[in-house]
């Protein structure tokens, strides 16, 4: 998973009478991050903005990859990161961005493969220690007359129209003055499922990493288990606990050998070893 992208899905039934109509949306929907990319009815480039000190803006492009109109609303929402990894809304946050980033247009329509540019702008605070702030930019997408449904020939029957609706959120960081992360490694169990690992985080800044498993055979050869996964732990949260799933060779894990867990950084271009850690095998 290399994108934070996060694509919430409604689901939108209208029904309409001779006279009237009534539209029923359903509650957004939060999908897997790692699935909105695919999911998503516009591509977004890039799908992470970072603003600092000496550049303070960035332009993001918007492109409708459907064969519909669709028409969206911007805003900003603010997300954080549990214990499992996972991000989820609220109303605060001790590290917001929401002041400190503007941009415009704040709504537009795109035809099908139109192209909307977006100017995302960041405010001066010198007030701030040095550190990320953070913030989501979130695309909501907004019913078209299409979406009420029925057919319009005032025959009084009652007809169905059913269709999704997306709003998509990508992050916005914006750094101040110096600031650091890293990740590092903990402690790791290995479960039927996988491998539970604990992560670290240090800084003041989120901290990103990729991780690797390779298991170490009895024979002197080696397997990879898990590659090149993205962990990422927002500043708010000192540590974090995933489980690298995987399908185990052989159907369970193995009980003999080495299994060994590898920090890298997130760049592929860069081969350095930033953490590693063996994983007790039972």
């Amino acid at each position: 998973m290399t994108n934070e992208i996060m694509n919430m899905q409604s689901l939108s039934l209208a029904s309409r009478f001779t006279l009237a109509s009534i539209l029923a949306t359903f509650a957004a929907v939060m999908l897997p991050i790692a699935s909105a990319e695919a999911q998503a009815p516009v591509f977004i480039s890039p799908q992470r903005v970072e603003l600092f000190d000496n550049r303070r803006s960035e332009v993001l492009t918007v492109t409708n990859r459907t064969e519909n109109t669709a028409s969206y609303e911007l805003g900003l929402e603010d997300y954080s990161m549990s214990e499992q990894g996972v991000t989820v809304k609220v109303e605060s946050l001790d590290y917001s961005a929401r002041r400190l980033v503007r941009f415009s247009p704040r709504r537009f329509t795109l035809e099908p493969g139109q192209t909307q540019t977006i100017r995302v702008l960041g405010r001066r605070s010198g007030q701030l220690t040095d550190g990320t702030y953070r913030t989501h930019l979130v695309f909501r997408e907004t019913a078209n007359d299409e979406d009420l449904g029925g057919d319009g020939s005032g025959s009084g029957n009652m007809s169905f129209g059913i269709g999704f609706r997306f709003n998509i959120a990508i992050p916005v960081v914006v750094s101040v003055g110096d600031s650091e992360g890293a990740v590092f490694l903990e402690e790791a169990e290995v479960i039927p499922e996988g491998v539970a690992v604990k992560f670290k985080r240090e800084g003041n800044s989120d901290a990103v990493a990729r991780v690797s498993v390779r298991w170490e055979k009895p024979n002197g050869k080696s397997e990879d288990i898990v590659s090149d996964m993205v962990i990422r732990i927002y500043r708010e949260r000192d540590w974090i606990e995933r489980v690298l799933k995987t399908a185990w060779p052989g159907g369970e894990p193995p009980k003999e050998g080495k299994l060994i867990i590898t920090l890298s950084p997130e760049s592929r271009s860069k081969t350095d070893v930033l953490d590693e850690l063996i994983a007790p095998l039972s």
